[in-house]
């Protein structure tokens, strides 16, 4: 398995409107501007061959479906975890540490326990557990992203990627609050996706950083935030960014940009 190192280092600054195009509703001075909600899916998967069953598979099916169904609406991105024996290539001994952690913050006091496959529509109350077909998944994600779809956000998000070596990059994030309305006590959520190999690493998570708590955001302004330059043996094929309540359990919006 691949090492992924990283670092991690915010630094809150707020920056002017015109570091963010301005174009009538997506204006943080517009007092009736708002964005499209984009729906962050998370899917805990594990995808040994010596699993039986081919749950992981199933669900990643399902997800596919999904995706085309709304197209960039939604961002599925997937957590490779190994389960007792049954190891999974697509992470390392430190990511599976991480993405069982977060695995367990999203589980903490549900009647269903931590489970593979799993999968949470923009945080942890709107859940899918198990899989007993493609289909059956598909349809039980759409059911519970279909509410969310229409309402509108309003938080933006925008991505910067610097490439500082060949083997090393920065992430910078421009968070607005809209329609005369102010962002307090959020978080952001850093995930690298690994390069498209085939047809598992395209949206399999290379790395994630959890941020402190974000500046607050007042009506109308923007946040700029700076993470530390984010080192790496595999180049990452997308960046997705997440603001979640302070708590982590709820997303409130989420951006992808591909590298």
């Amino acid at each position: 398995m691949l090492t992924y190192l990283f670092s991690l280092l915010l630094l809150f600054v707020f920056a002017g409107c015109s570091d963010i195009p301005r174009n009538n509703l997506l204006d943080p001075k517009n007092p009736d501007g708002y964005d499209d909600s984009v729906i962050l899916i998370e899917a805990f998967v594990n995808t040994s061959s010596a699993i039986p069953g081919g749950y992981s598979e199933m669900a990643e099916a399902g997800l596919d479906d999904v995706q085309s169904f709304y197209g960039n609406r939604v961002i599925v991105v997937e957590y490779h975890r190994d389960i007792q024996e049954y190891d999974d290539s697509l992470n390392t001994v430190a990511t599976n540490i991480r993405f069982t952690e977060l695995h367990d913050v999203y589980t903490a006091g549900k009647e269903i326990p931590r489970a593979v496959p799993d999968i949470f529509i923009n945080g942890a109350e709107r859940r899918v557990s198990g899989a007993s077909g493609a289909s059956s998944v598909a349809e039980l994600v759409r059911q519970k992203t279909a509410p969310l779809i229409d309402i509108k956000n309003f938080i933006s998000i925008d991505i910067e990627v610097k490439f500082l070596h060949s083997d090393e990059l920065q992430v910078t994030c421009r968070i607005a609050s809209l329609g005369n309305k102010a962002a307090e006590n959020k978080k952001l959520r850093l995930i690298y996706i690994g390069e498209e190999e085939n047809d598992k690493t395209w949206r399999a998570v290379q790395d994630m950083v959890m941020s402190e708590n974000m500046a607050d955001i007042s009506k109308g302004g923007i946040v700029k935030v700076i993470f530390e330059p984010y080192s790496y043996t595999q180049k990452p094929g997308k960046i997705v960014v997440a603001v979640t309540s302070k708590n982590g359990l709820q997303i409130d919006q989420a951006m992808v940009k591909e590298l």
